[in-house]
């Protein structure tokens, strides 16, 4: 996907995850991610909004790790501005990431094709997730395209879960899997079926920061040959990408 299509999905999943969580009201819980009513969801993404915002607004070069979760969920105004607080940090990220040089040089913490690519990949996905959990506080939850879809699922498997291997080491090797905010991605589960992503974490027990690199393997079925699973498991994670 190019960076003016991940930041239009920035500008869509934001607004539909605004308009999920005033419908649910900001005391509903959010059966996707334990603990958290939906004000809790609407201040983390709030705060992240910003903090992508700022790195890239301010040109900002060396390691700049986003706030404590503790501190995101105390932080930002009542109730009563919620919801427009949120409106404005998304809007303000989406004029950023337009407005920014494609050459700009800033900081980022998994490989991309340039700084600017991977803060429009990374916070299109951080927000689509964010507005199917805001979604799953009402009774209707939106798909994603197939193409976002698959594109998570590149982000997930060839950035997150290969983040900090050295070159050398061996698939056999156990990688760490860690990054701002991961705390509360484990806390995260549910199954998402969305344009052909099921995407599933274990409710006995999160995903834990090492992990295995995944095991791919091809299957195909036989009432439909033409329709072909790629399938990466681990003990506590599984994700199906089928190609329908």
């Amino acid at each position: 996907m190019e960076i003016a299509q991940h930041v239009a999905a920035i500008e869509i999943d934001g607004r539909m995850l605004g308009e999920a969580a005033a419908r649910a009201g900001l005391e509903a819980l959010v059966s996707t991610c334990p603990d958290w009513r939906v004000r809790d969801l609407v201040r983390h993404i709030g705060h992240v909004h910003r903090w992508a915002a700022g790195i890239v607004g301010d040109r900002l070069t060396a390691a700049t790790p986003g706030p404590e979760e503790a501190e995101m969920l105390r932080g930002g105004p009542a109730d009563s501005g919620l919801l427009e607080w949120f409106s404005d940090g998304y809007t303000n990220l989406v004029r950023t990431l337009r407005e920014a040089p494609e050459d700009i040089a800033v900081w980022t913490f998994l490989d991309a094709p340039s700084p600017l690519a991977f803060w429009a990949r990374r916070q299109a996905h951080e927000t689509g997730i964010h507005r199917v959990d805001a979604e799953s506080a009402t009774d209707t939850v939106g798909p994603f395209p197939a193409a976002f879809a698959a594109d998570g699922v590149d982000e997930l498997l060839t950035g997150f879960v290969r983040r900090g291997r050295p070159a050398h080491r061996s698939d056999r090797h156990r990688q760490r899997v860690a990054g701002p905010f991961a705390a509360r991605h484990r806390r995260c589960l549910a199954w998402h079926r969305r344009g052909g992503l099921r995407h599933r974490r274990s409710r006995r027990r999160p995903l834990p920061l090492s992990v295995e690199p995944p095991r791919l393997r091809w299957s195909r079925r036989k009432r439909r040959p033409q329709r072909a699973r790629l399938v990466a498991r681990q003990r506590t994670h599984q994700v199906e990408l089928i190609d329908a």
